[in-house]
């Protein structure tokens, strides 16, 4: 039995091509010697060396692994820390452990640029000035980043890594080396991130705030395990998180009892899956692991008791739920919503009971014979 699967694409590129003339020696004994330790030199493990991270095969399974994907963000991937804590700029300051919310800074977006590197420059990111070209040599103590914040309220990191391309993380997406955009006829492009500068590439956000460098080892940064509104997964019960952002957390709610039952048996099983039905192609390739930010895309994961019922993380989005095979499966396979498990998943919309609309009629009339009592007693 096959599944038809979306594979994801190694990002590492060949290394670059490095040579050094030895110039003409006069002595062969010092040249013997010279040859001696550039060949141990070459031998010398790369593990070894203080280099920067670079998205290798082996560095995309880690980021990506469907028990850790959704618990690291942009920041945790920027500060190359994998600590499934969705680390929040400034949160290791007990004082500082505000929503990291642009929305009441905008539209002036330099405020919110500010605000969102001062918190960072806290954790070991310091700002540095210039362009960044992909053949700049990267420093071995440091690694480069870039910080764009848009109208979403809403922040994003970029990171450089040692073979100069640049990488990220959308929230609880993927780790990356593209971007995707949609184009105003319709449709989507996707390309190589050169420039995080360039609106193009960087889209939904709009506004480049700063390169900043991250001096190793990797700094220290919490997010959800010091925040009051974050909660665990019920253990009967499964977790809804809506994917709309990059940085700040996402919002979330649970559902448990019955509701679950109901959710579960809605999620394809694997049997379904070969209907080969594929992401919406008007999202792009990989559109439903990938999901742009701003789709909301919607990640269920299971409580601990729901483990063994579900897979580790599904994901829904435009009509279309994947998920992994087992733990150790890098590449999610998808499958048609044929159940409508996308409209189960919304979140219910906050309404009034009946006790409250009959208690609302009653206000009604009483209300109007105060003001007409009211207008009374003024004429009088």
């Amino acid at each position: 039995m096959s599944h038809p699967t979306s594979r994801a694409v190694p990002c590492a590129g060949p290394p670059a091509a490095r040579g050094r003339s030895l110039g003409r020696l006069r002595n062969a004994t010092p040249a013997l010697a010279v040859l001696l330790v550039i060949g141990l030199a070459a031998l010398t493990p790369p593990a070894a060396l203080a280099t920067p991270p670079k998205l290798t095969p082996a560095e995309l399974k880690k980021w990506n692994n469907p028990k850790k994907v959704g618990k690291n963000n942009c920041y945790n991937y920027a500060a190359n820390n994998q600590n499934d804590d969705y680390a929040q700029p400034g949160w290791t300051d007990i004082n500082q452990r505000q929503r990291v919310d642009g929305a009441g800074l905008l539209p002036d977006k330099q405020d919110y640029c500010d605000d969102v590197i001062s918190r960072a420059n806290k954790e070991g990111f310091n700002v540095v000035t210039g362009s960044a070209t992909p053949g700049d040599p990267e420093p071995a103590d440091s690694n480069l980043v870039a910080l764009v914040v848009g109208n979403i309220g809403d922040y994003h990191w970029y990171r450089r890594d040692r073979n100069g391309k640049w990488t990220h993380k959308p929230g609880g997406g993927t780790a990356r080396d593209y971007y995707r955009r949609r184009l105003p006829g319709g449709g989507v492009e996707r390309g190589v991130v050169t420039d995080p500068r360039n609106k193009n590439q960087i889209q939904p956000y709009d506004t480049f705030c700063a390169y900043m460098k991250v001096v190793k080892p990797a700094p220290t940064i919490v997010g959800e395990s010091v925040d009051p509104a974050h909660t665990s997964i019920p253990s009967s019960g499964l977790r809804c998180t809506r994917l709309v952002y990059s940085g700040i957390p996402d919002p979330y709610h649970d559902v448990v009892g019955p509701e679950a039952d109901e959710i579960i048996q809605l999620i394809p099983t694997l049997n379904e899956c070969l209907a080969n039905a594929v992401p919406d192609p008007n999202l792009g390739e990989n559109s439903l692991w990938t999901a742009p930010i701003g789709q909301h895309a919607t990640d269920v994961e299971p409580g601990a008791a729901r483990a063994s019922e579900m897979p580790p993380l599904v994901r829904v989005a435009a009509g279309v739920v994947g998920f992994y095979y087992d733990d150790e499966e890098t590449d999610p396979i998808f499958c048609s919503d044929i159940h409508d498990l996308q409209s189960a998943l919304t979140p219910p919309t906050p309404g009034m009971s009946t006790w409250g609309l009959i208690a609302l009629a009653a206000l009604l009339p009483l209300g109007a014979i105060v003001i007409l009592m009211s207008r009374r007693t003024a004429v009088a």
